[in-house]
């Protein structure tokens, strides 16, 4: 599972979309097209999602073309 995956299922089991908006600083209308499919996020705003939710947002190492 993808953290976008995951920060989607975490803002829909929320209280409310506007809840997590409003805790978490980001915009409302951000968060409603991110869970439509509409928009993605950036990764500040993943980062303020994922530290609302307790979440780790860590770089995962490409692997090594083979030749």
């Amino acid at each position: 599972m993808t953290i976008i995956d995951q920060l989607r299922d975490a803002i829909r089991s929320a209280e409310s979309v506007y809840f997590v908006a409003k805790r978490s600083g980001v915009a409302h209308p951000i968060l409603l097209r991110f869970l439509s499919g509409e928009r993605d996020i950036r990764l500040e705003t993943a980062a303020k999602l994922c530290t609302f939710f307790g979440l780790e947002l860590t770089h995962k190492p490409a692997k090594a073309k083979r030749k």
